[in-house]
């Protein structure tokens, strides 16, 4: 088959027309003379004929004209066997980009160009803060030292001014003029800021890698060398490459940032791996070196003369003055206000308060430099107890003092003759360095213990609502009606034979707090505390327990607390710890001694120290808190359904125990 190849005949029209006549050009379709050949012909010196070569002829026809702007004709007559519907009219650069567009779907991608960073890291690197975090100084209130977040359109940056937030961010992506990458506030650091360029850029692999991640287009001809930019708060670091090859660039008079590069690498068919040498493209990173940040705002990106750029811009604000201890915490006049009690609870002639309040309030000098934070801090108080949070607001000067007040809210039930501490404590941000201050109160009496634990069968010291005066209880209704007429309110130094409850326990006086002095212990203006510290007689404890609704002779009573020795009624109770313990049944029996065994021959119901012991001798109880059980017989006689048992205990001075509950079942 003859092929037919596009030739270029120069020359000027008589000259092709001399070189047709005499030969040298033949052809079946034009004419021996020449005239149709050179009636066709431009006048200019460039005309197009095709040759063929099995008959080495050329070729020349009117409708057959390839002119300079269309494709023509071609050798089979149309072009409707093929992908385009091309006309012989059709121009070339229309054919040609239509080619060049399928050419392009069927080759791999290539790397985006350079427009877009982020700083890898940052977020561990010490001593950065990204969180919210506000700004004492801007365009409107000048810190000498301090460039304001106020770029504008240099940058793209929103201002931060005065007492505006300064919000970080991990990635935003957009366009240049409006996207930003703001890391946070940055303060003492030596650690240079890392810049992974591209990073938005996901790999584009399959069975084969075209692409990594990260990647940016590098220039395709490995012999060519690249120029990068980097511009830092308006200083400009540029980097020229002399090849494709990997590289590490230093600026180093001044000492400026680092560039890495790898190599410039071709890309790839993803489903053959094949290798695609018009596409190149790199990966690599930016350190900025402390260096070259200045004191508040800072902004970084990155331009290449291949790759393209500029990219998004990252921002931060290095604020090292506060963090170095330039500006130490002051505080100033911290106190307690706003005491406030109501309400009282007396035991054993002892008032309580069941309500207690107070404020803590100050102020704090240079909270607001440079950088501070609106984050709400809480001071913690020694006691069983809570403040308030502490929420600072917006300064209106930076030299404004930072005003604490906060309150106190107990948590606890019993605060004992002791001062409430509340320690505030103030952290910078932005560094270890910190300072506080403490405000104490008066020692007070405090208790807010519910005495719903305390029931016919139960007693754990909570009130004396179940404990009735010392008596002899000889019948039931006395022992009823004693029920709730204990005087709690009265002093131990007027009722001379009573023991004494304090902190959910049975004590001797002089076994409570400083000795039994509770003199001048901050309660209430309107209550006198006693002072127990002269007392020294045998005294007693009496309480009322309520049987079940059946008849009953036999029960176990379980006794916890420490320090007590179980005598029996012939005992010394000036040994350590001794006391004696017995019960009652009002008006059947007389007060039988729980630690001698009950009698296995005839005796006298209503006579006193019968024993009622029965089983297994109860243990003393030593100096941890434990439990012992006693085991009582009132042999014929019962307390009746629904009536009355009474418990004494008898104790001497010599006794330093307690009991904190009385069990009977």
């Amino acid at each position: 088959m003859a092929e037919w190849k596009k030739v270029i005949v120069s020359g000027s029209n008589a000259e092709l027309n001399r070189i047709f006549a005499s030969g040298a050009i033949t052809g079946s379709n034009i004419s021996s003379s020449g005239d149709l050949f050179a009636s066709l012909v431009t006048a200019s010196t460039t005309n197009v004929v095709t040759y063929n070569t099995t008959t080495c002829k050329f070729h020349y026809t009117a409708s057959n004209n390839v002119g300079t702007n269309t494709i023509g004709t071609p050798d089979d007559g149309n072009y409707n066997d093929g992908l385009f519907p091309f006309t012989p009219s059709t121009t070339i650069a229309t054919a040609v980009d239509d080619i060049n567009e399928v050419l392009a779907g069927l080759a791999p991608p290539a790397a985006p160009a350079l427009d877009y960073i982020d700083a890898t890291g940052w977020t561990t690197i010490a001593d950065w803060e990204s969180g919210n975090y506000y700004l004492a100084f801007g365009a409107s209130t000048p810190t000498s030292s301090y460039s304001p977040v106020s770029s504008g359109s240099t940058t793209g940056f929103s201002d931060v001014e005065f007492a505006n937030i300064y919000t970080g961010s991990a990635g935003v992506t957009g366009t240049v003029t409006t996207s930003r990458i703001r890391l946070g506030v940055l303060t003492l650091n030596t650690t240079p800021i890392t810049v992974t360029l591209n990073n938005d850029v996901a790999a584009n692999i399959a069975s084969f890698t075209n692409y990594p991640a990260d990647a940016f287009k590098a220039t395709a001809d490995t012999s060519q060398g690249e120029t990068y930019t980097i511009d830092i708060n308006g200083t400009t670091y540029t980097y020229t490459t002399t090849t494709s090859a990997s590289v590490t660039n230093v600026a180093t008079t001044p000492p400026g940032p680092t560039i890495t590069l790898t190599a410039a690498q071709t890309g790839s068919f993803t489903g053959t791996g094949q290798s695609f040498s018009l596409f190149r493209h790199r990966t690599g990173t930016v350190s900025i070196p402390a260096s070259t940040w200045r004191t508040g705002s800072n902004f970084a990106r990155v331009s290449s003369s291949i790759a393209g750029g500029p990219t998004t811009y990252i921002d931060w604000v290095f604020d090292p003055a506060a963090a170095a201890g330039n500006f130490p915490y002051i505080f100033n006049n911290f106190r307690t206000a706003s005491i406030s009690t109501s309400g009282i609870k007396w035991i054993s002639g002892i008032p309580y308060l069941t309500s207690f309040a107070f404020t803590a309030t100050g102020s704090v000098s240079n909270y607001y430099k440079n950088s501070y934070s609106l984050n709400s801090f809480t001071p913690t108080v020694t006691i069983g107890g809570s403040m308030g949070p502490v929420t600072p607001s917006n300064p209106t000067t930076a030299d404004s003092l930072l005003q604490v007040s906060t309150a106190y809210t107990s948590t606890t039930n019993r605060i004992l003759s002791q001062s409430l501490t509340t320690t505030i404590t103030i952290s910078h941000p932005f560094s270890s360095k910190s300072n506080n201050t403490a405000v104490s109160t008066s020692a007070i009496l405090y208790d807010n213990v519910a005495s719903s634990g305390i029931t016919g069968l139960v007693e754990n010291f909570t009130s004396e609502s179940r404990r009735v005066p010392s008596a002899s209880y000889n019948n039931q209704n006395s022992a009823n009606t004693a029920i709730g007429t204990y005087p709690a309110s009265e002093s131990l130094n007027g009722r001379t034979s009573e023991l004494m409850v304090f902190s959910g326990s049975l004590r001797y006086p002089t076994a409570s707090l400083n000795g039994g002095n509770f003199t001048g212990i901050f309660h209430t203006a309107s209550a006198t505390t006693p002072n127990y510290t002269g007392i020294n007689n045998n005294r007693y404890y009496y309480r009322v327990f309520t049987n079940g609704s059946s008849d009953k002779g036999n029960f176990a009573l379980s006794v916890t607390g420490i320090n007590t020795t179980w005598i029996p009624y012939t005992g010394n109770l000036s040994g350590s710890n001794n006391i004696k313990i017995s019960a009652k049944i009002p008006g059947l029996t007389g007060w039988r001694d729980l630690m001698t065994g009950a009698p296995g021959g005839s005796y006298t119901p209503l006579d006193d120290n019968v024993g009622c012991q029965t089983g297994a001798a109860p243990s003393n109880l030593g100096a941890t808190y434990n439990t012992t059980t006693f085991n009582i017989t009132f042999l014929t006689e019962l307390v009746p359904a629904n009536g009355f048992l009474v418990l004494r205990l008898e104790a001497s001075s010599s006794w330093r125990g307690n009991l904190t509950n009385l069990t009977l079942a």
